[in-house]
């Protein structure tokens, strides 16, 4: 299992325009919330925790162009799985 955050996720916010400084506050987040998750000493899938505390900004700069989640991910060209 992995905690890193992937070249390809910060590319993703930097092409929703968000600015370096926020990109460094996401990374933060997201350190934090797989601090957090260890703590819970129970068996945590650690790739949403980190890609979700990542993206928690997302669509922050512009708010009114995306209605949904999956507008966003259209508009960017990506493809987010959902897991079960």
């Amino acid at each position: 299992m992995t905690n890193r955050i992937l070249a390809s996720d910060i590319e993703m916010l930097r092409k929703a325009g968000v600015s370096e400084d926020d990109i460094q506050h996401c990374i933060e987040v997201a350190q934090k919330a797989v601090e957090i998750a260890l703590r819970t000493k129970t068996e945590v899938d650690m790739e949403p925790v980190s890609t979700g505390a990542l993206y928690h900004d997302f669509g922050r700069q512009n708010p009114m162009t995306w209605t949904t989640a999956g507008s966003a991910q259209r508009s960017l060209g990506i493809w987010v799985s959902q897991r079960r």
